[in-house]
């Protein structure tokens, strides 16, 4: 029990790859452009974030460094140039911050400064900007922010709790969910027209969007068959398809193979 682990499947729902055996909680995989994974893993009782410093290498802690670190960290995300690592450290208050990890030297930088939650921070596909939630304004919002947490403006106002953003890759969309009446649909952002268009709509949640590279459909989990599964959707919300039978699935990414 509380057990996970991350694996890789082929966009058929075929190949299925068992990536980690740490035999505790590994959970939120975030890949490189150049293959290499990062994730958070329970394995030495509080969450660490372990993963890839070179192409094909050994999964090591990436970060604590040293002595532990007050509150937890989670929810990390790779630079487009696999330099950085954003992720999430909270604190004991129950508040939480975005903090970028250069992968080599294994300097940490906290980039929110706030008293709430600040979470789930995804990068454009320059590098520059990041999206992230947070409830600074009272319910769970999107933001965005420069790489260095300047510049921070709130992209959605429709709906009382928006959250896990997803940035396309060619930078002109973010996915990201809303909750109404209970329950999670998927939205796309235009950041061309400003405006958001309606992906999912059903009696079940659709959680953790991700795109895929042509930026023609999106992979997300869902409670919509038995259990959490994983799906796939085209923009219209037509072509919802199940990619395979696993439940329990949690935080797909859909990455271009190697």
């Amino acid at each position: 029990e509380g057990i996970k682990e991350i694996f890789q499947v082929d966009r058929d729902g075929s190949s299925i790859v068992q990536l980690t055996r740490h035999g505790s909680l590994t959970i939120s995989p975030s890949v490189a452009p150049d293959g290499r994974l990062a994730y958070v893993t329970y394995k030495g009782g509080t969450p660490e974030i372990w993963g890839q410093r070179s192409i094909g290498g050994p999964h090591v802690k990436l970060y604590p460094a040293g002595a532990k670190v007050e509150g937890h960290c989670f929810s990390p995300a790779w630079s487009p140039d696999g330099k950085r690592l954003a992720f999430v450290q909270g604190d004991r208050r129950g508040n939480s911050d975005i903090v970028v990890l250069h992968v080599e030297t294994g300097r940490a930088r906290r980039i929110t400064d706030s008293n709430c939650i600040n979470t789930e921070p995804c990068w454009n596909p320059a590098g520059t900007q990041i999206a992230f939630t947070s409830d600074r304004e009272g319910s769970p919002q999107v933001y965005l922010m420069e790489d260095d947490g300047s510049n921070v403006r709130r992209l959605t106002h429709e709906g009382h709790y928006n959250a896990s953003p997803a940035w396309s890759p060619s930078g002109a969309m973010i996915a990201y969910v809303s909750r109404f009446e209970g329950k999670f649909d998927l939205f796309v952002y235009k950041l061309g027209e400003g405006k958001s268009y309606q992906i999912t709509t059903g009696v079940a949640s659709s959680e953790s969007p991700s795109w895929s590279p042509d930026e023609r459909r999106l992979v997300f989990t869902s409670t919509r068959g038995t259990g959490m599964q994983i799906y796939t959707t085209d923009l219209s919300g037509n072509q919802v398809r199940r990619l395979m039978e696993i439940t329990g699935c949690q935080s797909p990414k859909w990455t271009r193979s190697r």
